[in-house]
């Protein structure tokens, strides 16, 4: 073992061994062949949470090169005007038509957020009240969505980061390919690639919620089952850290889509938090102090998740990260993570 992987080890341990990791994994892979790389529990399952919207885009590119989708057609010609109706409601005008597919998948659609209504409160036992919680349909979440001003027109040039788009684009996905959100993970992905611990948890197999690492907020446990199963295309997948390595390195260099699909994907739409741009279901993180405080320049692409999962490209250096942190509660955990492995990779 070299000295920069014991030193990565040593940070990993106290991180794991800390109140603020709910369970910890980490794979660091070069796509060239090289003599380094790194992993700790890479073959241990968990809730990728928001990555999920990256392979989930990933299908419906696959589906566009198909010709079976359309990115600049109006979402409402594959799910018709009683889905979508209201989705865009702005000072009494209805622009749900004018919504296209790529809007969803760019967030630049102007359809509001229904998970604001949905929020875990950090008061209570949150234990027993995420155990409880019985979860919710799309039907319902659409429902929360319409009784919401929309955000801004769609393609107007602004962002706003909504899990109702991809409720939405889960819907989409489901009428043009006549496919379950589950079936088009193992057909399109999980077959093709060869991979065996990614699936997508949903109301009919929440055992898998038990296999996975644990996750809390802040110091309590998170068992929210039903709550994720809830989330689809948004946010239902499990996967482990290797095989979301795998899943991105296809991906990136054309094994899953067209090199021209992925480009697409990765042309930022706009900013949606401070140093973060979105594109086709895909991130660039430009956020120097907090996330990438090491000497590598500052661009990493990918998608990060509320658990604390992340999967990321390092272009200049062709290096995927991909992990989790298990904590719901900030961000702090996973930053850690992520400032332990890019030293590693600075070092190499």
């Amino acid at each position: 073992m070299s000295r920069t992987t014991a030193l990565l080890d040593q940070q990993l341990t106290r991180l794991a061994n800390s109140t603020s990791i709910g369970g910890l994994s980490l794979t660091i892979e070069p796509n060239a062949q090289t003599e380094w790389a790194y992993s700790r529990g890479a073959d241990k399952p968990f809730l990728v949470a928001s990555v999920s919207k990256t392979i989930y885009a990933a299908i419906a590119m696959v589906l566009v090169e198909e010709g079976r989708l359309s990115l600049e057609a109006p979402a409402m010609n594959y799910l018709g005007s009683e889905m979508m109706e209201g989705m865009c409601r702005i000072r009494g005008e209805d622009l749900s038509p004018s919504v296209l597919v790529s809007d969803l998948l760019a967030h630049t659609s102007g359809v509001p957020d229904y998970y604001r209504h949905k929020r875990i409160l950090p008061f209570g036992d949150v234990s027993t009240s995420t155990a409880m919680d019985p979860g919710w349909t799309r039907e319902e979440a659409l429902g929360i969505a319409r009784a919401m001003p929309g955000k801004f027109p769609p393609h107007s040039g602004r962002s706003a980061y909504s899990f109702t788009n991809y409720q939405l684009v889960g819907a989409v996905l489901e009428t043009v390919s006549g496919r379950s959100l589950g079936q088009l993970l193992e057909e399109r992905i999980c077959k093709p690639l060869g991979l065996q611990n990614t699936d997508l948890l949903t109301p009919t197999n929440l055992s898998l919620f038990d296999q996975c690492l644990p996750v809390t907020f802040g110091k309590k446990p998170y068992k929210g089952a039903r709550r994720m199963a809830s989330l689809g295309a948004e946010g239902a997948v499990v996967s482990t850290s290797n095989e979301l390595s795998a899943i991105f390195k296809a991906l990136v260099h054309g094994n899953l889509v067209s090199r021209d699909s992925f480009e697409n994907m990765s042309r930022m739409r706009g900013q949606i938090w401070p140093g973060v741009s979105y594109g086709l279901g895909l991130m660039n993180l430009s956020v120097r102090n907090s996330w990438n405080p090491t000497a590598i320049p500052s661009a990493m692409l990918g998608h990060l998740g509320a658990t604390g999962s992340f999967m990321l490209w390092l272009p200049r250096q062709d290096v995927f990260l991909a992990g989790h942190s298990g904590q719901l509660l900030g961000r702090k955990a996973t930053q850690k993570i992520l400032r332990a492995a890019l030293s590693f990779v600075v070092s190499q």
